[in-house]
């Protein structure tokens, strides 16, 4: 169901900037929006769902948009992390993340993990198009990731060549896909990214062969490559890769987790993937419990409920945790709302509740059906570390003239 959110339809007078903070982060992942300058702007966002994904086009004056560690750390438990992939328009971008500052031009792909602090910054305006891809079905390491984040992914490589139009391409016509086939699309598209991110997490460690980090990264390829084979374990990965069992020990020993540890985990991971994809219909969970090596169902129950905090079976009725296994259930209030016949509407506005103080009308957004109220009283600081948002903003200064509005300039939104 396609949603839009266009700052023409907000009301008239306030702070444009606060009302855009608010409904981008009720419409994706909460973020702190900045702007360049007074506080109004103009804007649109276009959202798209097709199965575990969420596509995002938008359109928007110069502004920067932050996800702090006090954010994440107050949206622990409440929201879903993702995976963000972007292709840059014209006016590209100057993404943070990691340590890494990194200017994006047009054309470049981009990717950043909603889960740790990240600054994108649009100097010259935002024009992207971009997909959320769930962490849950993903199915990539950590340490894999965040290689690969806050780089510059040329889009002429051998997999980012299929992934930048792949996904140009499903930002535009997901909203026509036909609901036999939307799924399917949304995995091809979800193991091309995790392709991309194995490619250029291998390719980062080209040159430092001998390494113990590369001997370590070595072994965890190893364990992905065998995660199906019951037998796969410390004796056989040693032998592998001749070393004893105890130098391989060792080799973890500042990796914070055991070579044991990591198999069970990785199998773990690569089970609530194909559980929550929602493509394995025909798939029993115990057969997804052998297909990663698990022989016995009922640890295999248990040590997922552990993890998980739910059983396989309520990981893949709701998509793992991401649907309600109540199908009436609203979010945030009114009745659902469609906009399935014009996916082009604007916000649409209603008072706000009342019993709040002082009448307000706040702008609303339709998700996914169901009808969001976007009242702009949330108040937190932009959480950019002082000495990158100090660099951020001098480097901007320099090549613009500019830079962006004050955290009181932008009503302090904290989306």
């Amino acid at each position: 169901m396609t949603s839009v959110i266009d700052t023409a339809g907000f009301p008239d007078g306030g702070n444009t900037v606060r009302r855009w903070s608010r409904a981008v982060s009720m419409a994706t992942v909460p973020v702190t929006v900045a702007s360049y300058g007074t506080p109004a702007t103009q804007g649109r966002m276009t959202t798209q769902p097709l199965a575990h994904l969420l596509f995002v086009t938008t359109e928007a004056d110069p502004q920067c948009f932050t996800r702090s560690r006090r954010r994440i750390a107050h949206d622990a438990g409440r929201t879903e992390g993702f995976v963000v992939v972007a292709v840059m328009g014209a006016t590209g971008a100057v993404l943070q993340q990691d340590g890494r500052t990194v200017e994006l031009a047009a054309g470049t792909l981009a990717l950043w993990d909603t889960e740790r602090p990240c600054v994108v910054d649009f100097p010259r305006g935002v024009d992207t198009k971009a997909c959320l891809v769930p962490r849950r079905v993903l199915g990539v390491r950590d340490d894999q990731l965040q290689r690969v984040t806050a780089t510059v992914i040329d889009a002429d490589g051998p997999v980012a060549a299929l992934v930048a139009p792949f996904l140009v391409t499903l930002a535009e016509t997901a909203a026509d896909c036909p609901e036999h086939v939307a799924g399917r699309l949304a995995c091809n598209f979800t193991d091309l990214v995790a392709t991309l991110i194995t490619e250029r997490s291998a390719g980062d460690r080209a040159g430092r062969v001998g390494s113990r980090s590369t001997r370590t990264w070595e072994v965890c390829a190893y364990v992905d490559r065998h995660l199906g084979d019951p037998e796969l374990g410390p004796d056989t990965i040693a032998a592998a890769h001749n070393i004893s069992v105890r130098s391989l020990h060792k080799l973890f020993e500042g990796e914070g987790i055991t070579v044991s540890r990591l198999i069970q985990r990785r199998r773990l991971q690569e089970c609530a993937r194909d559980l929550a994809r929602g493509d394995n219909g025909e798939r029993t969970i115990s057969g997804v419990a052998r297909r990663w090596g698990f022989t016995d169902p009922a640890h295999f129950s248990r040590l997922f409920r552990t993890a998980y905090g739910m059983s396989p079976s309520r990981w893949r009725d709701t998509r793992g945790g991401a649907v309600s296994s109540d199908r009436s259930a609203v979010m945030d209030g009114p009745s659902p709302t469609s906009a399935e016949n014009d996916h082009r509407t604007p916000c649409k506005l209603r008072p706000a509740p009342s019993g709040q103080g002082k009448r307000d009308w706040s702008p609303a957004v339709t998700k996914h059906s169901k009808t969001v109220a976007l009242t702009c009283g949330e108040v937190a600081t932009h959480g950019v570390p002082a000495k990158s948002r100090d660099q951020r903003e001098g480097e901007v200064a320099s090549r613009h003239g500019q830079s962006p509005a004050s955290a009181g300039e932008c009503g302090r939104e904290g989306a």
